[in-house]
């Protein structure tokens, strides 16, 4: 969850402060001078003290800090039930760090599936007139990118562009020729959602993985991915709680997990790739869920899928392509038009149409 409450914790239980401390965004302090460091982290802090130290603790700094003592948690549920205490009191802990890691491999991948599915249809368009679902859906194709709806779409207009190539983790390990490709295909999805939501604006943002490849979460897709969505801004506050600044070059970032973002396939790129930053699983799409006034969880595309979101951006975008508008440049036509073909094929055409 996106953290609502700046608080301090207090606990009088000695054997789980190692356990708090295997919380990503939680930080042992021994001084509550270190308290506003921490917050500017993006994490919570907490402090071994006594029952009666704790309440001293509470009585001196009651104005300046939000002090809550940690409730006791049995040993063998203490990672399950402080998470979700943790919830309630509106802060996220971050997640409980087992030391695991996993490899991402590409048979794995869903991207790669995807792929491979294309592949084997024999051609783009049979693909997309066949494929079991609209959410797998090619909507763009460049010599070495795909376009496809967001898995989970929490508003229509939101898609994301994968590299063909496996081999990539992020934007920011992409060679120059394949990143200019990369560029245009920025430039040409402004282009079409422009064209299909009425000039509202466009964003990209992208969780950019590090070159080792693997990933804290079994179910991470460790292959590089771009979302961009219509009509929706990181608003200032949540900038700065994960210290998003200006970089030139994403190539800086090649080696390191990071969180770019910018307004516009031109516009300023910002970033946050400080590893003591802790940012949020799906962040932006937690913001984007609290601006929508989704219930909590909602957010996450593991769990939700928003069909129906998915079918309107499919269709509102073959709408204006299939248009005559004079922002359809050669490129555009010529790289959507296994899309434009196709989709009238699918038998979903004709619902999602009486529904507009």
């Amino acid at each position: 969850m996106i953290t609502e409450r700046r608080v301090v914790l207090t606990t009088s239980q000695r054997d789980r402060m190692t356990l708090l401390e295997k919380f990503e965004a939680i930080v042992k302090i021994t001084s509550l001078n270190q308290v506003e460091d921490v917050w500017s982290l993006n994490k919570t802090p907490v402090m071994f003290c006594s029952d009666k130290e704790s309440k001293r603790l509470l009585r001196e700094n009651h104005e300046k800090y939000d002090i809550i003592e940690i409730p006791y948690f049995e040993y063998g549920s203490f990672a399950t039930a402080f998470e979700s205490w943790a919830h309630a009191q509106k802060f996220e802990c971050g997640e409980f760090i087992t030391g695991k890691k996993y490899p991402v491999d590409k048979g794995e991948c869903v991207f790669c599936k995807i792929l491979n599915e294309r592949e084997a249809s024999g051609s783009t368009f049979l693909y997309n007139a066949n494929t079991q679902s609209e959410m797998n859906m090619v909507i763009y194709e460049s010599p070495g990118f795909l376009v496809l709806p967001e898995r989970g779409s929490l508003k229509p207009g939101f898609v994301m562009i994968i590299p063909k190539d496996h081999q990539y983790f992020s934007i920011a390990q992409m060679p120059d020729e394949l990143y200019d490709e990369y560029q245009e295909v920025c430039d040409d999805i402004q282009v079409i959602l422009e064209g299909a939501f009425e000039k509202k604006k466009v964003i990209f943002f992208e969780h950019g993985s590090g070159k080792a490849g693997y990933t804290s979460h079994p179910k991470s897709i460790v292959h590089a991915h771009t979302h961009i969505v219509v009509d929706f801004e990181l608003d200032k506050k949540y900038l700065d709680m994960v210290r998003m600044k200006p970089i030139k070059d994403i190539k800086e970032a090649s080696e390191t997990h990071y969180f770019a973002y910018k307004v516009g396939s031109r516009g300023e790129r910002l970033i946050t790739m400080d590893p003591e930053v802790y940012v949020q699983r799906q962040f932006p799409r937690q913001v984007m869920a609290l601006k929508l006034n989704l219930k909590p969880g909602m957010f996450n595309w593991r769990h939700y899928d928003f069909d129906e979101h998915i079918g309107s951006t499919l269709f509102k975008v073959h709408e204006f392509l299939n248009g005559s508008s004079p922002e359809i440049t050669e490129r555009i036509e010529e790289r959507t038009r296994s899309f434009v073909e196709a989709y009238p094929l699918r038998k979903s055409h004709d619902e999602v149409d009486s529904d507009e």
